[in-house]
């Protein structure tokens, strides 16, 4: 007699068809999307089957699109791709200022986005001091500032709920009340008072809210109406005084108030020309479906006969992600940490952070960075084993890939807040042309309660929104009597949020969320480019050392560890060693004793030029006493003090690592 196990063969069959209607969905979303924009751009941008070879003076960009180098106007790029700006870095050319976006500003074949113009236009404000230029439709302008509002400003209509709320109910007319108290929110909202009984929730001085929380509100209602829901992602118990005006909080932290001080758009006229400084012509040629990039004859440059300087496609072909599938396959821990990326968006040789969190075998995708899920098949771990997305925000480096995320996989569940899932969807809504439903239909949202615990495979988390210039999150997750704290990103740094509290802009209970000391197990903390990243500087002590000068003596009072950030490192009397260069840490045994201090039996000085992160020994030991059991976990971490101490180095080889 044949035994099956109908459990996994039900399984199957459930995915198998899961996976149908998936793919039936794919069908309706590309033929949505092929009639949304064609109707959308008026017929300008037809679909071709052909494909054009580009011509002219063009480098093609590693991650997809087109540099055009013009003697006039310096570099113009065609496609904006994520990360793109690392294509620039690597091949060592100027970062261009203007951008033409192609007819298609999202490729459904690769789940990419063509049109991610965020960092380039962040590179040459912040960095360059200067605006860029978008080349596109009249169309494509409305949806690029969709984007452009969600992750440079946040939600367009962010209300935190701390005036009245606009009533859903069409009985209850509250529009004056919110008029006269919209200009009062951000200082005596704090005073106001809310209750939550069944499943609506009260204001004073406002209407009743229909619906009891996010999770309960259609597509509909979750993208327009709840900008004045904040207060429904606080927990009951959640003391009103302590939610945070995220609202100025953002305004603190943001040196502009309006996207069109980052860039200005050229758009096609009715003949398909844009047209741009120094006699500089971009046309699209709707029967090649191309773009050509022509020079006029001007009164600086005059010409017997317009310059065409190239000819390219108006539409971008990704390059196409090799699948490497290792045969090893993972064993993943009950509760651990992968990491697929620990960089930022300007770095061109490292991923945008995102990591994997295990929680009793299964995955967490914290931010999946672009083409994460080849990434994961190269290291052998399944797809399938990962079915959590947390969301932190929508800034490029960190919602891209997520995108890419949810058209691969099926039945995958976000997490985060109504207030960021919205700004995701209106986002990606107006990237690829479809509605808000049909993408929320792409998986199923969890949405996150502050200040109140939830449950992901066993694993208790503890949510929290964080200080940056738009709505974003962190966590603490603990399981198993060991805890995880991911700081998200923030600005952790001590003298700004001390002002902030000053100015009223931040509660004093939020002032000391952020000052207090971590008590985890390990904590992943982010650092950048302040004021909307932490500075490394809040976190450790930046110091630059001259070629030969000491970094301590023998006999020095040991009071501080390093990390070594650039140069090389080395110990007198000690040439058999390899020099401590970038990436290691430097040590010593009287960093975990608090008194009394011992003495440096070592001397050590900088091989070259260097510059180090010191790590106070008081920091250490109170790191430590919060953290027993746990010690460094530094990149080629060495406690050097521990050479010629043979009973101090038995000790050190029992460290858990």
């Amino acid at each position: 007699m044949r035994v099956v196990d109908t459990s996994y063969e039900l399984e199957r069959l459930y995915k198998y068809i899961y996976k149908l209607s998936k793919h039936s969905l794919y069908i309706y979303i590309n033929i949505i999307n092929i009639n949304r924009e064609t109707k959308d751009r008026g017929e300008m941008f037809k679909r071709k089957s052909m494909r054009l070879s580009p011509q002219g003076n063009y480098i093609s960009l590693p991650r997809g699109g087109y540099v055009v180098k013009s003697d006039r106007l310096g570099n113009i790029q065609f496609g904006v791709p994520p990360e793109t700006i690392k294509d620039s870095m690597e091949l060592k050319i100027d970062v261009p200022t203007i951008y033409v976006f192609p007819e298609d500003l999202w490729d459904r074949r690769t789940g990419i986005n063509a049109a991610e113009a965020e960092f380039p236009a962040y590179f040459n404000f912040f960095i360059l001091k200067r605006k860029v230029a978008f080349v596109c439709t009249k169309e494509q302008e409305r949806r690029i500032r969709v984007v452009f509002q969600e992750t440079l400003l946040g939600p367009s209509e962010f209300n935190q709920g701390l005036t009245p709320p606009i009533s859903l109910d069409n009985s209850n007319n509250t529009s004056t009340s919110t008029t006269n108290n919209s200009n009062n929110s951000s200082h005596s909202g704090h005073n106001r008072t809310h209750s939550r009984t069944g499943s609506t929730t009260t204001h004073s001085g406002g209407s009743p809210l229909r619906g009891c929380t996010a999770a309960h509100l259609s597509t509909n209602e979750l993208v327009s109406k709840n900008p004045s829901d904040f207060l429904q992602e606080f927990a009951p118990s959640y003391p009103i005084e302590e939610i945070p005006n995220l609202e100025l909080e953002c305004k603190y932290l943001r040196t502009f108030n309006s996207v069109d001080e980052l860039f200005d758009f050229v758009l096609f006229d009715d003949n398909g020309v844009a047209h741009l400084p120094k006699g500089v012509e971009i046309h699209y040629l709707e029967q090649e479906s191309a773009f050509k990039v022509i020079h006029r004859a001007t009164a600086e440059e005059p010409l017997e006969e317009d310059q065409v300087v190239s000819f390219l496609p108006s539409k971008i072909m990704f390059p196409d992600i090799v699948n490497r599938i290792s045969t090893d396959l993972f064993d993943p821990p009950t509760f651990g940490i992968t990491i697929i990326g620990s960089s930022h968006g300007f770095d061109p040789k490292k991923s945008t952070t995102g990591f994997v969190l295990w929680v009793n075998k299964r995955g967490i995708m914290i931010d999946p960075p672009l083409n994460s899920s080849n990434f994961l098949l190269s290291q052998g771990v399944p797809t399938r084993r990962v079915d959590h997305i947390i969301l932190t925000h929508c800034h490029a480096d960190h919602d891209s890939g997520t995108f890419q995320k949810l058209l691969e996989e099926y039945q995958i569940t976000v997490v985060t807040t109504p207030t960021i899932l919205n700004s995701f969807l209106r986002k990606y809504s107006a990237l690829s042309n479809l509605s808000a439903d049909v993408l929320r239909r792409l998986f199923i949202f969890r949405p996150v309660m502050i200040g109140e615990p939830m449950t992901i495979a066993g694993a208790e988390f503890n949510f929290f929104y964080t200080i940056h210039t738009i709505p974003t999150i962190s966590f603490e997750v603990f399981y198993g009597g060991k805890s995880v704290y991911y700081s998200g990103d923030t600005c952790f740094d001590p003298s700004r949020i001390k002002e902030m509290h000053s100015k009223n802009i931040m509660n004093t209970a939020r002032m000391n969320f952020f000052l207090k000391p971590w008590n985890h197990t390990i904590v992943l903390h982010e650092a950048g480019v302040p004021p909307i990243h932490t500075p490394v500087t809040s976190i450790l002590h930046r110091e630059q050392l001259e070629q030969g000068q000491h970094l301590w003596k023998q006999g020095d009072i040991a009071t501080f560890g390093c990390l070594v950030a650039e140069g090389a490192l080395e110990i007198l009397g000690h040439d058999s060693l390899e020099p401590f260069e970038k990436g290691s840490f430097l040590g010593d045994t009287s960093a975990m004793s608090s008194i009394p201090p011992l003495e440096h039996k070592t001397t050590v000085i900088a091989k070259e030029n260097s510059v180090i992160y010191k790590v106070l020994a008081n920091d250490l030991f109170r790191f430590f006493e919060h953290n027993p059991g746990l010690y460094l976990a530094f990149l080629d971490t060495m406690f050097i003090d521990a050479i010629r101490d043979e009973q101090v180095y038995e000790s050190i080889n029992n460290f858990t690592y």
